[in-house]
């Protein structure tokens, strides 16, 4: 029996090592922390593959992981050595499970093997097969990676380390001026995705606009910083909240609206204007009117008598004919020019006496 067992012992290693003395390449997974994590904890990935046997071969690798809903994958780099008889490829990955429970990662792994040959076709001919390349072409099976993910006893908004800043301008504005406060959230642990932090608080009326947003993942997880700028308004006194993000907490800010004085407003006319003040403009401005025609009208009066005199008078003067009353007449001519009437008056004289 020992003799049987021994003999299958050697067998397998001899298997094992006829497999891979005949294997082009090899390849393995480098994961340095524990891959039996808690929900939404970083996994740092590796992948290396490394071609063994040359001779002339040429082996092209392209690795993937399968796309899963139940984990953020997030490719980091791809590291390649590519000399002669010393060709590796390290693809690296940062990878959050989103899902407690027994989760799978499943993975892809693409091979192309040629020689001088085979690459001839892609440089030599014409445009019909630049692109060419005689390969044999392949899809290696590689076993799914099982990982055991912690379920969170408690419901969490933040998984990482973080901290929440504040910055506000002032607390006592005018109506409906702007309130103006900023946010950061920063830190490093698996991205939150908050787009307002407002978003769950009623009966407030602001805006909200996502100043910086920066997600930066590595090998030691990934870096995020956002910062938010909030504007608040109200006609009325109001609160602006607490904020309480897991272990993290911003004081409330109460904020004075100032009530508006109508004695130091610059403009103290009343627009549009009532209907009885409209009316009184009115009256005044038709009364200016109602002068001007009234003395229009008795200066153009006075003129004309005036004018009426002076051309009764020049033609008295003139034309001492027109004067029917004899008597008259003759103390006119008397009064007037005894010298330029001389005749006249001898003559109506004799007449009248």
């Amino acid at each position: 029996m020992k003799k049987n067992l021994g003999k299958i012992i050697i067998l397998y290693l001899i298997c094992i090592n006829y497999i891979f003395a005949n294997s082009d390449f090899s390849y393995q997974f480098n994961i340095p922390n524990n891959i039996d994590v808690n929900i939404k904890e970083p996994i740092y990935l590796e992948f290396k593959v490394q071609q063994l046997a040359y001779d002339g071969k040429i082996i092209f690798f392209k690795f993937n992981i399968k796309e899963n809903k139940n984990f953020d994958i997030h490719f980091l780099k791809l590291d390649e050595v590519n000399r002669p008889n010393n060709k590796h490829l390290t693809y690296s990955y940062l990878i959050y499970p989103k899902q407690s429970g027994k989760q799978k990662l499943e993975f892809t792994l693409f091979v192309q093997k040629t020689n001088e040959e085979g690459l001839k076709p892609g440089y030599e001919g014409d445009r019909d097969n630049v692109l060419a390349m005689v390969s044999k072409d392949s899809y290696i099976k590689i076993t799914p990676l099982n990982i055991d993910v912690e379920y969170s006893k408690n419901e969490k908004k933040l998984y990482g380390d973080f901290k929440l800043d504040f910055q506000i301008d002032k607390q006592t504005v005018k109506p409906y001026e702007p309130v103006y406060i900023s946010y950061t959230l920063s830190g490093n642990g698996f991205d939150p995705k908050i787009d307002d932090l407002f978003k769950d608080i009623k009966n407030l009326e602001y805006f909200v606009n996502i100043e910086n947003k920066e997600v930066l993942h590595t090998k030691y997880g990934t870096k995020i910083n956002y910062k938010y700028k909030y504007a608040f308004i109200s006609s009325n006194d109001f609160t602006i909240p607490s904020l309480k993000l897991d272990t993290l907490t911003t004081p409330k800010f109460d904020i004075k609206i100032e009530p508006i004085r109508k004695d130091i407003l610059i403009d103290k006319t009343i627009v549009p204007a009532s209907a009885k003040q409209s009316q009184e403009d009115y009256m005044e401005y038709l009364l200016y009117i109602l002068i001007f025609i009234g003395g229009y009208i008795t200066s153009t009066i006075v003129w004309i008598n005036k004018s009426k005199i002076i051309k009764d008078s020049d033609e008295i003067v003139e034309r001492p004919e027109d004067i029917k009353d004899e008597k008259q007449r003759l103390l006119w001519m008397i009064k007037t020019n005894k010298e330029l009437y001389k005749k006249e008056i001898e003559q109506l004289s004799s007449k009248l006496f």
